[in-house]
């Protein structure tokens, strides 16, 4: 277990156990509640679960009925001691309307309570109508994010020269640099999984010796994801995208896009992307000093 995953455990529980309706989860059931969380329209990478585990092994939680069973889960991932984000929120339909949200939600927050300070930056993705609920646990709205999606169009017989490089040919602490800088959080541990995702490409704009933009395709549950695409500039967004979708074999293309930066949503839209749904991006503690303009998709919700 890493040094992070050992701190992240003791400040919220202080012992190993959880307490009664909310425990850690293993790295199976962790990927059970990736699945669980699929069957309601999220779009999830194949190795999504697996990542974030090995990011922060005590960053699933089961929900548990009386009886101990799992009914639910949700993520709580610290990739470092200063930021995390509360995701995968599921409760199964069987489980729903008995309360169990609001008993185990208690608890949770109760173990989670001394991450949740003014120092730390904790991020939340909602639809529209769960706003108010999370609201109440100190969560403000920052900005919407829009699911753009590529609908499944027969594959281009040539990839276009645009200079994009792999990313894996680029020193390492320079592309945890200009994560870092764009995403307000320093992400190794991300980045040493990230740039080896099976079936997944890395590409990199780099151009006098600087790194301009970055970005990755994966394969999903439903065709293939795009995230994180940072640039300093549309252009050098746009020939990372033109490079980027031919990898998805002609398959559905999903990534979320912050609608505030108006170049992001206008690029995907001039690309063959139309927006599915929103999200509310919602904070609490620290807002994080992000230049959005230079942000033009993330990695996945359960992580930004």
């Amino acid at each position: 277990m890493s040094a992070i995953g050992r701190r992240y455990k003791e400040r919220m529980t202080g012992r190993w156990g959880g307490t009664k309706y909310v425990r850690p989860m293993t790295r199976a059931e962790a990927r059970t509640l990736q699945d669980w969380v699929i069957t309601e329209w999220w779009d999830e990478g194949t190795s999504d679960a697996d990542v974030l585990y090995d990011i922060d092994p005590d960053g699933f939680w089961a929900l548990l009925d009386d009886e101990g069973q799992i009914v639910g889960g949700l993520s709580t991932i610290a990739p470092t001691d200063e930021a995390g984000s509360v995701s995968h929120l599921y409760l199964s339909p069987a489980a729903r309307g008995k309360g169990i949200w609001r008993r185990s939600l208690a608890d949770l927050f109760t173990l989670l309570g001394h991450r949740l300070n003014d120092d730390m930056t904790v991020t939340n993705f909602v639809m529209p109508d769960a706003r108010a609920a999370v609201e109440q646990w100190g969560f403000v709205p920052l900005h919407d994010e829009i699911r753009m999606v590529r609908a499944a169009t027969p594959a281009p017989t040539a990839v276009e020269d645009l200079g994009v490089v792999d990313t894996r040919d680029i020193p390492f602490e320079d592309v945890v640099s200009f994560d870092a800088a764009h995403s307000g959080r320093a992400r190794e541990a991300l980045w040493r999984r990230w740039l080896h995702l099976p079936d997944a490409m890395n590409g990199a704009v780099v151009e006098h010796n600087q790194l301009l933009g970055i970005g990755t395709i994966r394969p999903s549950a439903r065709g293939h994801r795009i995230g994180p695409l940072f640039a300093t500039d549309a252009s050098v967004a746009e020939r990372l995208l033109r490079r980027l979708i031919p990898e998805a074999s002609g398959t559905r293309i999903a990534m979320d896009v912050p609608e505030c930066n108006p170049a992001a949503p206008s690029l995907a839209q001039a690309l063959g992307f139309v927006e599915e749904f929103r999200t509310i991006r919602m904070v609490r503690g620290r807002i994080p000093d992000v230049p959005w303009q230079e942000c033009y998709a993330t990695v996945m919700l359960h992580l930004d």
